[in-house]
């Protein structure tokens, strides 16, 4: 199997394990506080870091040469599985993903203003 091949299958088994967990998250909310399903996320995803990756990376896994840029991303990140989780929790499954869908039009925006990238016409296109 080509390397591109394998490349794409792999990206299909992320988008349908994301789908798995927006679909749990939203059954979930059901039956459990919202905030509670964010610590068990995170607390499971460090388990899972600490066994499997800690091991044969040690120190590297946490050194950084900016620490409070790693900090603010994680709060970013915790932040956006707390606001996506809430919104489960009042809105359609359906509905919560395709908003999700303007994701790549807000990357494009933000490129320049913030990582000085430059858009390109190609770029808008596949965007839009």
């Amino acid at each position: 199997m080509s390397p591109r091949i394998f490349g794409i299958l792999l990206f299909l088994l992320a988008l349908l394990l994301f789908a798995i967990l927006d679909a749990s998250a939203k059954y979930l909310t059901a039956f459990y506080a919202v905030p509670f399903l964010v610590w068990a996320r995170y607390a499971v995803h460090l388990v899972v870091m600490l066994v499997a990756v800690a091991p044969s990376q040690g120190r590297a896994l946490i050194a950084t040469r900016h620490p409070w840029l790693m900090v603010v991303r994680a709060l970013l990140l915790c932040a956006l599985t707390l606001f996506a989780q809430l919104a489960f929790r009042v809105l359609p499954l359906a509905e919560t993903t395709a908003i999700v869908f303007i994701t790549p039009l807000l990357v494009a925006l933000l490129a320049g203003p913030m990582l000085g990238e430059t858009v390109t016409r190609k770029s808008w296109l596949a965007t839009l």
